[in-house]
């Protein structure tokens, strides 16, 4: 797959900054104890561009999952999904959070 000279792929940084503020919702995940775990999500439809030179179609859209916590400069954390489109915002967010909920169990084990 060749690229002519629009458009071109974008960092997930360069992506994250420029959503629209409306983009962005806040959502809690969780409670902690010291107090809820909550930041702001963005979830927008996006074509990974990695591997596109041995492709020769483009590959299927999937979610971009992005987590800009409350308090820092800009977003930290970034999650590919391939859930399907209906699935609500809060969803998927708790599906990306449990990854680390699994790995602390593990290790309490």
């Amino acid at each position: 797959l060749h690229r002519d000279a629009a458009p071109q792929p974008v960092t997930l940084k360069t992506l994250a900054m420029h959503l629209p503020a409306r983009a962005w919702r806040s959502l809690t995940w969780r409670a902690a104890t010291q107090g809820a775990l909550a930041a702001r999500f963005a979830a927008v439809r996006v074509r990974p561009a990695h591997r596109d030179p041995q492709r020769s179609e483009p590959g299927p859209q999937e979610w971009r999952l992005i987590a800009w916590p409350n308090g820092e400069a800009e977003p930290t954390t970034y999650w590919f999904s391939n859930l399907p489109r209906r699935p609500p915002r809060p969803r998927r967010v708790r599906v990306a959070k449990a990854r680390g909920w699994i790995e602390r169990d593990d290790q309490e084990l």
